[in-house]
């Protein structure tokens, strides 16, 4: 006697089925507890819910891939199989309960409630224990129970809407006689699926991105709060400048009238004065986007703005990339002008209305681009001058300006041969150059703290003391100029992401086990899919943790630039600078 075994056809509008998968429910409910360990900085809920429901859902995904392929693989099972299983279905089967729970579905319940508490528990210790090691408060355990009850519910939502696509499905297989069950269904689904991906693309992404970009426009055009017009000539938007302060734009607004001021660095006097007996005032120069459509024009008229200004007659020129909106870290260019007693002139330009993560997933190669034509322009007539008088050219840039920055060089070679040196702080993964200085690192450093070519003209730093300390605390050889500093901690998750971490598990992950940095949990593992979603939800707070950890670079910019400039600072006066500056850093 031979066996055969079909899958059964559902008749349309049969919805007796179980709406949800029962390996999908197993294996979803295993990824929401693996999805609370710990990782680079404390969780909200909300973030707590965004890594569960993800997490859940593909755990669940990957559960109904091994259910269909049991089933794929079992199509001829043996008389005994057939009916053991047949038995277990008579046992377990709603209808012949009588709405009596079975013994094993409420032991497997108790259990799983058993294991969420546990992981709850668990992953409140972390978080507590992370929020120390970052130094900022902790969201506390009702907020993880909040974020898991809200995580699962989207996660159910995201299961009703598949069990409604294989209701679909079934219709269509029941309805249609003369296509097969086999093709109907995975068709059904591919077309869903498509419909999904493409509905989702070009409705809702897409509107959401044009929905942020005219908000983001709408407040770029709004002045900056507490901030009023630049009464001194040195800065753009101020008396005698072509760029009117009203289209400088909000952050192009706050960066011409925040920083220290001449009479600010005659307070503190960290450098010596100049031949006039007195520091000379900061010239800081920026062109908004509402004034200039293109790049070419804004860079040009940053360099009528240094000429109008006397930036080419001072002895340091700081070139500056920041955000899609012109947002400047008052970090960098405050620290320059104390160090310089003012002798300085940063300058910088708006190339996007969107904020730094809408631009960076929407208009990433703009970042790039606005670095190189900014650098190339100011390089083209720093040519024209005399050798002798031309100052001193650097670099900086955080975040998506420190990715738009790189983008006006090729080669670490380049960088060194066109600047006296720069500050990249927080510079994201997906940074070519930087990439390809991590990759050839010194054998034996790490990808957390690399060592490049024995830190000759490269050097990282976690801390403000890497600068100065190898990684195996002596002292590093002479530092030579031009000198590269590249800021970047070991709890900061825009330096670390990657799509590839859905697969991959980078040396980073590995180094954090032997070598446990000071402000990251060292339970922290690579999970294949989970640590991608952890550390993508990680990245939104992670520029509200304090100066020093996470994507917030504060008081480290002082040293960094005091080496990179040639300054030298006591520690009385670095800790003196710092404060001072942090007491007149508004937030952004």
């Amino acid at each position: 006697m031979s066996y055969s075994f079909r899958p059964p056809i559902h008749r349309p509008g049969d919805i007796r089925q179980p709406w949800f998968n029962r390996a999908g429910l197993v294996l979803g409910l295993g990824a929401s507890w693996v999805s609370l360990s710990p990782s680079l900085v404390p969780r909200t809920w909300w973030m707590t819910a965004a890594s569960v429901a993800t997490n859940q859902l593909g755990g669940y995904a990957l559960g109904v891939g091994l259910h269909n392929l049991g089933l794929r693989l079992g199509e001829r099972p043996t008389p005994g199989i057939r009916r053991a299983a047949a038995d277990f279905r008579s046992r377990t089967d709603p209808a012949r309960r009588r709405g009596r729970l079975h013994p094993l579905t409420a032991a497997m319940i108790g259990g799983a409630s058993a294991v969420t508490a546990a992981a709850l528990a668990r992953s409140a210790g972390a978080q507590r224990r992370t929020s120390e090691l970052v130094e900022t408060s902790d969201s506390g355990p009702r907020a993880h129970v909040i974020g898991y009850a809200v995580g699962t519910s989207w996660w159910l939502g995201g299961v009703a809407f598949g069990w409604v696509m294989h209701w679909i499905r079934s219709t269509v297989a029941g309805g249609v006689r003369f296509l097969s069950h086999d093709l109907v269904g995975p068709g059904a689904a591919s077309v869903a699926g498509l419909g999904a991906v493409a509905l989702t693309n070009r409705l809702l992404i897409a509107q959401i991105a044009r929905r942020m970009l005219r908000r983001a426009t709408i407040a770029n055009r709004r002045w900056a709060d507490g901030r009023r017009r630049p009464s001194e000539p040195e800065r753009s938007g101020g008396p005698g400048s072509s760029e009117s302060y009203d289209v400088l734009g909000t952050h192009g607004q706050a960066f011409v009238a925040d920083g220290p001021r001449a009479a600010d660095l005659e307070r503190l006097r960290l450098s010596p004065q100049t031949a006039s007996g007195q520091h000379r005032e900061p010239i800081r120069v920026f062109a908004g986007k509402i004034a200039h459509d293109s790049l070419e024009d804004a860079a040009e008229a940053v360099v009528a703005e240094l000429h109008r200004t006397g930036g080419f007659e001072r002895s340091v020129l700081l070139l500056l990339t920041g955000t899609g909106t012109g947002w400047i870290q008052d970090w960098t260019p405050a620290t320059v002008e104390y160090l310089t007693g003012g002798d300085c002139a940063s300058a910088t330009l708006q190339y996007s209305f969107a904020p730094s993560g809408l631009a960076f997933v929407v208009d990433r190669q703009g970042a790039r681009r606005a670095g190189r034509v900014l650098f190339e322009r100011v390089r083209r007539e720093l040519e024209r001058l005399p050798a002798e008088r031309r100052p001193r050219l650097f670099a900086a840039g955080e975040s998506l300006g420190a990715y738009g920055g790189h983008g006006a060089f090729a080669s670490v070679h380049e960088m060194l041969s066109s600047l006296d040196g720069a500050v990249w702080s927080g510079t994201p993964r997906a940074t070519r150059l930087w990439s390809r200085i991590v990759a050839d690192r010194d054998e034996g450093s790490t990808e957390i703290l690399p060592v490049y070519r024995g830190g000759v003209h490269v050097r990282f730093a976690n801390r403000p003391q890497d600068l100065d300390l190898d990684p195996s605390g002596a002292p590093h050889g002479p530092w030579r100029h031009p000198r590269i500093a590249y800021l970047q901690h070991a709890s900061d998750p825009v330096v670390w992401w990657s799509p590839a971490l859905i697969w991959r598990r980078f040396d980073w992950l590995d180094e954090l086990r032997r070598h446990p940095a000071p402000d990251v949990i060292a339970t922290l593992r690579w999970l294949p899919w989970v640590t991608f979603w952890q550390i993508t939800t990680d990245m939104p707070r992670s520029i509200e943790i304090p100066g020093g950890h996470g994507h917030s670079y504060h008081g480290e910019q002082v040293r960094a630039w005091a080496r990179v400039l040639g300054v030298e600072l006591s520690a009385d006066q670095e800790q003196t600078l710092i404060a001072r500056i942090s007491s007149r850093v508004r937030p952004h």
